[in-house]
């Protein structure tokens, strides 16, 4: 470089020279920086991990992923686009490529299914979108989502958090998954109920509800088929209830799970069963949004001339954390109950009144007072209307009624069992007659 400026500063001269020379140096520079264009081809490999959502520890419908990470035997679909509008990629085969990981690991690398087609980062911004189970040929932002009629071979569908900004420089990506649909849970309880309980078939619908429709796997939003029937039914193998006193101190119930495709729709949901042989049906009190990756357990009880919804627990796909009854009535009113209480409400939508009632599993043993609290003061000037001199108690049946109106902050209500020390009358209670179904 020193040889060049002094022949240029003896034959060009001073002028031209410190042109020339500043050029040069300017190039020098620009060769050793990091140089990023639009055009760069592509040389570095993805380097990518994926964390499965996992789900609490029951038993799992056939085909779901229960761990947070996947098995070598799952493949997913990887696409890239620029991060910057969207656009594909620089090169070719980036869009919808089949990966799987290398071990059972949320750690565990993923490579190309078919060797030699990994996805290759220039200098160029890339993001990454990636969805479960592969398709072949799909429209990543509208993949086919179908419910088995059966718990057998329903797909754990999923779409990943798109991860931006990956090109040569950092082509290090970790993923994480999430659930496309719902699992409703119906348990059903003998109780009192004094049939031989046999119980054959079972079904759900409402419009919150489908079993087929799309999924965009770059955002997780759901279009649902508008030829939709909105109802799951499947006959089962007879199926005796027995309480604890008929079945050795432990209660035989039965439990079935449903995995649906949420519509997104706040509405009730009906349970149909043929129990002795005859069609009954019973519908929720209050409405239910369902949402992606979330479990749904409602406890359904057999009376004397009645079946009745209990506790209903909402839990999230992916972890053990339980909760309760949630309903939307300006602000969240969560209901928590226990296994000896089972509770209907009524939600009044001309002005937004909550009626819950809490009615003992033991006819005639009182229902304790409930414990409400709010993350707001007590009182219509801070949006919180309700206070125990709202309960009422009927002390002959022990059913609890509490009325909650009003509300624009978080309530929880917790029942807190029954009160042994008082007792009402063993003759029962008088309830409505179940709806009759013909299947």
């Amino acid at each position: 470089m020193k040889n060049i400026i002094k022949e240029c500063w003896l034959h060009a001269g001073q002028g031209l020279c410190m042109i020339i020379a500043i050029g040069m140096m300017t190039m020098m520079t620009a060769c050793t920086d990091d140089d990023i264009t639009e055009n760069s081809v592509p040389d570095s490999t993805l380097q990518l991990s994926m964390k499965a959502p996992g789900e609490p520890e029951r038993t799992a419908t056939r085909g779901m992923i229960t761990d947070t990470w996947f098995p070598t035997t799952a493949i997913v679909g990887l696409t890239v686009m620029k991060t910057s509008g969207g656009t594909a990629y620089d090169g070719t085969g980036t869009e919808n490529i089949p990966y799987q990981p290398a071990a059972a690991s949320t750690t565990a690398l993923w490579h190309p299914v078919t060797s030699g087609a990994d996805i290759l980062l220039s200098a160029t911004k890339a993001t990454l979108y990636g969805y479960y189970p592969y398709t072949g040929g799909a429209d990543i932002t509208a993949l086919p989502m179908h419910v088995a009629a059966t718990n057998a071979a329903t797909p754990d569908y999923m779409w990943g958090t798109p991860v931006p900004n990956l090109n040569d420089h950092q082509p290090t990506a970790a993923m994480t998954m999430h659930h496309a649909l719902s699992r409703v849970i119906v348990r059903f309880h003998k109780n009192v109920y004094t049939g031989n309980a046999d119980l054959s078939h079972v079904g759900i619908s409402g419009a919150g509800i489908a079993t087929a429709g799309t999924l965009n796997t770059k955002t997780g939003a759901i279009t649902v088929d508008p030829s939709d029937t909105h109802r799951i039914d499947r006959s089962i193998e007879t199926f005796r209830l027995l309480t604890a006193d008929e079945n050795n101190g432990e209660e035989q119930y039965y439990e079935m799970e449903f995995v649906i495709v949420p519509t997104g729709q706040n509405t009730t949901l009906s349970t149909h069963i043929n129990l002795d042989g005859n069609g009954y049906t019973v519908t929720t009190a209050g409405n239910y949004s369902f949402v992606s990756g979330k479990i749904y357990t409602f406890d359904i009880y057999l009376k004397s001339n009645t079946l009745n919804y209990g506790n209903v627990q909402i839990e999230e796909w992916g972890t053990v954390e339980g909760g309760g009854m949630l309903i939307d009535l300006g602000g969240k009113v969560t209901i928590k109950t226990v296994p000896d209480i089972a509770v209907n409400c009524k939600l009044s939508n001309n002005d937004r009144t909550l009626t819950i009632t809490a009615v003992p599993m033991t006819a005639g043993i009182p229902v304790k007072q409930p414990t409400v609290t709010s993350d707001a003061e007590e009182g219509p000037e801070h949006g919180f209307n309700v206070s125990m001199d709202d309960t009422v108690l009927d002390k002959r049946t022990g059913i609890r009624t509490i009325t909650i109106w009003g509300v624009s902050s978080n309530v929880t209500v917790q029942f807190n069992g029954l009160d042994q020390t008082e007792s009402g009358p063993d003759n029962g209670l008088t309830l409505p007659d179940m709806t009759g179904e013909n299947f």
